[in-house]
C-alpha cells in the first residue's frame, strides 16, 4: 500500500507553516535577485542569464505549486516539479555561490511534496547543492581540495538525511498512536454497545429466571397435590362408594367408612407437610425401606391386594430428596396399580447397588400400551426422577400383564452433588479437634503464594488479606523463586501451582523437602489427573486442592494444612481411592449371587426378572455390576470366573 502525500496528512501545526512554504521561495528569490543585480550590474550579459534563470524558477514554482494546488497531492507532477527546481537551483549556485541561500526552499519542498523514500533522496540532493555553494572557493582540482569538498558535502548531507529519517520515525509513531486511538475508540463504542446488549440480556435472564422459578414451583406443587391430596381424595371417594353399596352390611359399612376417615386424616397431614415443604410422614421416623413397607402395608390393607416388599444390597443413607422421590414414585405406582391393573400380586423391590439405587414396582395385572398412556401420574414420576439425574423405565405389554415401573437413581452422583451443598465439605476438615482457632488471639498463618499467573496471585492475596487469620508474606512466579522465598521468609504454608515456567511445582516440592525447609505445601491447581496428583503427593505435598474450590473450603484447607492434616479435594480423594482399590475386590451381594446362579442355569434376563419379581433393566444392572466385580465382559466369562473363585459349585445351578 503506497504512502499518502505529506500535504494530505498535515496536522494543525503543519497547516500553519503552509503559507511559509508557499510564499517563502518567492521572498528568497526576490532578495537574491536584488543581491545579484547589485553584485553584477557591470556584467550585463551574465546578469541577464541569472535574471532569466530566476524568472524561470519563479514561473516554475507559480505554475506547478502556487496556481495548481490540486497537483500538490499528486506524486508524479510533484516529483517533476522538485527535480526541475533543484536543477535550476544547482545551475544558479554553480554560476553564483550566493544562490545557496535558496536551498531552504528546496528543503521545504522536499518535506512538503515528496513521499518516503524519495524524500530522503530529495533532501540529499538539496544538501549537495548547499555544500557546493559553501565550497565554491575551494580548488577542487587538487586532492586536498577534493577532500575538503567531500568533507563539506558530508557535513551537509549526513545531518540533513539523519533529520529526515528522524522525521520519518516520528511520523510512523504518530500514525501508530492515531491507529491505536482509533482502535480504542472503536473498542469503546463496541463495549458500550455490548454493555447495553448485556443489560438487556440480563433483564431477560432475570425475567426468564423468575418465570422458570414460578413454573418449577407450580410443577412441584402439582406433583405434591397429585401424590397426596388427589390420591387421598380418590381413595376417599372409592371407600365412600363402597360404603354406599354396603348399606345392608353394617360391618362392611363401618370398615369402608373408617378407611375413608383415615385417608382424609392422612391427606390432611400430607397437605400440611406439602405447604411447609416437609418430608413425607413415613420418612420422618423410618428409613426408606421401612417407609416403603409402611406405605405398601397400608395400601394392601386398603385394596386387599398382597404386596411383597424386598430390599437387596447393603442399605446406606441417601440424600433426603432422593428418598422423597423414590417414596412418591412408589406411592404413585401403587395408585396406578389400584386404578388400572386389576392385579392379584404386587411387588416393591428396593435394590442398593454399588453406585446406584433402583426401585421396582411390579404387578401381575393387565398391561397397557405405553404409547396411549396419558395422565399426570407418569409425567410427575418422570419429572421427580429425572430432576435428580435418574431414569424412569416402564415395561408393559397390553394383555400380558403390567410388567414393571422402575426408577433408578445414580446414588454416587447424587450424593456427591449433595455433599457440595453442605457447609462442611468431605475431605476438607473444618478444624482440627481441640485446636479450633480464634482469629483474635491466634498467631496468623503465614502464607507464600506460588503461581505463574499474576491475576491468580493477586486474587489469592486479596482473599487471604481480608482474613486476620492469615498473613501473606510473599508471591512467587515460578518454582525456583518459591523455594528461595520459602527459605528466606519461612512461611507456614505454601500454596503451590503445578505448571509453572522453569521449575514446576512438583520439582519445587521435592527441592523444599531435600533442603529440609519446614513448610507445609498445599497444591492449588487446575488439574486432578493421576499424572498430576500422585507425583505431587509423593514429592511431599500436604494437600491437593483444585482452584475452583469455594473460598470457605480453601480457607479450611489452609488451616488444616498448617496443622499438618492431609487435605484432598473430593474428586482427588475419589480418584486415589479408585486407584488403590483392587479391581473386583468387592464381594457379590446376595441378589447378585442369585442372578449369577440363574445365568449359570441358562435363564434369560426376562425369566430371571419374572422369578425375582423385578424388571429386566434391574437384572441387566445386576449383571453389569457382576461383570465389573469379576473383571469380565460377558455372561459366559462371568459364570466361568465364578466357578474358578468358588462362588458357584456344580450343584448351585440346580437349586
Amino acid at each position: 500500500m503506497s504512502e499518502p502525500m505529506p500535504l494530505t496528512r498535515m496536522g494543525m501545526p503543519e497547516r500553519r507553516m503552509l503559507p511559509v512554504v508557499t510564499v517563502g521561495p518567492y521572498v528568497l528569490l526576490a532578495i537574491l535577485v536584488v543581491a545579484t543585480v547589485a553584485a553584477k550590474h557591470s556584467a550585463v550579459g551574465s546578469l541577464r542569464i541569472d535574471l532569466i534563470l530566476c524568472g524561470l524558477s519563479a514561473a516554475w514554482i507559480a505554475w506547478m505549486f502556487t496556481l495548481h494546488p490540486a497537483w500538490r497531492v499528486r506524486p508524479r507532477p510533484m516529483a517533476v516539479f522538485f527535480v526541475v527546481f533543484v536543477v535550476i537551483m544547482a545551475i544558479l549556485v554553480i554560476r553564483d555561490p550566493w544562490f545557496g541561500f535558496l536551498t531552504p526552499a528546496g528543503y521545504f519542498y522536499a518535506f512538503a511534496v515528496l513521499r518516503w523514500p524519495w524524500r530522503l533522496a530529495g533532501v540529499a540532493a538539496v544538501a549537495a547543492v548547499a555544500a557546493t555553494a559553501q565550497a565554491s572557493g575551494i580548488n577542487k582540482g587538487t586532492v586536498l581540495g577534493l577532500a575538503a569538498y567531500l568533507a563539506v558535502l558530508a557535513v551537509n548531507v549526513l545531518p540533513m538525511c539523519s533529520l529526515t529519517w528522524l522525521d520519518r520515525h516520528n511520523d510512523q509513531q504518530k500514525d501508530r498512536r492515531e491507529l491505536a486511538l482509533t482502535e480504542v475508540s472503536e473498542a469503546k463504542s463496541k463495549l458500550e454497545a455490548t454493555l447495553a446488549e448485556n443489560a438487556g440480556l440480563h433483564q431477560q435472564l432475570l425475567t426468564q429466571a423468575r418465570e422458570a422459578g414460578i413454573l418449577d414451583e407450580r410443577q412441584r406443587m402439582a406433583r405434591e397435590i397429585h401424590d397426596t391430596l388427589a390420591q387421598g381424595l380418590t381413595g376417599i371417594v372409592t371407600q365412600l362408594q363402597a360404603a354406599e353399596h354396603a348399606a345392608d352390611d353394617p360391618a362392611g359399612w363401618r370398615r369402608h367408612f373408617a378407611a375413608a376417615t383415615r385417608l382424609a386424616r392422612e391427606s390432611l397431614t400430607e397437605a400440611r407437610r406439602s405447604v411447609d415443604a416437609l418430608r413425607p410422614e413415613p420418612l420422618e421416623t423410618a428409613r426408606l425401606s421401612d417407609a416403603l413397607t409402611s406405605v405398601a402395608g397400608r395400601w394392601s390393607t386398603l385394596h386387599g391386594v398382597p404386596v411383597q416388599v424386598t430390599t437387596t444390597g447393603t442399605v446406606r443413607p441417601l440424600p433426603p430428596d432422593v428418598e422423597v422421590a423414590l417414596l412418591r414414585t412408589a406411592q404413585e405406582g401403587l395408585a396406578n396399580v389400584a386404578r388400572h391393573a386389576q392385579a392379584a400380586r404386587v411387588g416393591l423391590t428396593l435394590s442398593y447397588m454399588d453406585h446406584e439405587v433402583a426401585l421396582d414396582v411390579r404387578d401381575d395385572g393387565r398391561g397397557f400400551d405405553q404409547a396411549e398412556a396419558k395422565g399426570f401420574g407418569l409425567v410427575a414420576m418422570r419429572q421427580r426422577i429425572e430432576a435428580l439425574s435418574g431414569t424412569l423405565q416402564v415395561e408393559s405389554d397390553p394383555g400380558r400383564g403390567r410388567r414393571n415401573a422402575r426408577s433408578r437413581q445414580n446414588a454416587r452422583s447424587r450424593q456427591n452433588a449433595r455433599s457440595r451443598r453442605r457447609p462442611s465439605t468431605p475431605g476438607v476438615p473444618s478444624a482440627r479437634k481441640g485446636k479450633l482457632m480464634n482469629p483474635s488471639d491466634a498467631t496468623p498463618i503465614k502464607l507464600l503464594i506460588a503461581d505463574d499467573h499474576p491475576v491468580v496471585r493477586d486474587g489469592l492475596s486479596s482473599m487471604f488479606a481480608r482474613d486476620p487469620e492469615f498473613e501473606v508474606l510473599g508471591e512467587a512466579a515460578d518454582g525456583a523463586e518459591a523455594v528461595r522465598l520459602a527459605q528466606a521468609l519461612k512461611p507456614d504454608v505454601v500454596l503451590m501451582d503445578l505448571r509453572m515456567p522453569g521449575m514446576d511445582g512438583v520439582t519445587a516440592i521435592t527441592e523444599l523437602a531435600r533442603r529440609g525447609v519446614p513448610v507445609r505445601v498445599l497444591v492449588l491447581t487446575t488439574y486432578d489427573t493421576d499424572s498430576h496428583v500422585l507425583p505431587a503427593i509423593e514429592a511431599g505435598a500436604t494437600g491437593y486442592l483444585l482452584k475452583d474450590a469455594p473460598r470457605d473450603e480453601l480457607l479450611r484447607a489452609v488451616r488444616a494444612a498448617a496443622q499438618g492434616d492431609a487435605v484432598l479435594s473430593p474428586s482427588v480423594a475419589a480418584r486415589l481411592m479408585n486407584r488403590f482399590r483392587a479391581p473386583g475386590a468387592g464381594p457379590l451381594s446376595q441378589r447378585e449371587l442369585e442372578v449369577l446362579e440363574m445365568v449359570a442355569a441358562g435363564t434369560t434376563n426376562r425369566e430371571a426378572a419374572a422369578r425375582l419379581f423385578i424388571s429386566e433393566a434391574t437384572v441387566k444392572t445386576h449383571l453389569l455390576n457382576i461383570y465389573a466385580k469379576l473383571g469380565v465382559s460377558d455372561r459366559a466369562a462371568a459364570v466361568a470366573e465364578a466357578f474358578n473363585r468358588g462362588l458357584l459349585t456344580p450343584e448351585a445351578p440346580e437349586r
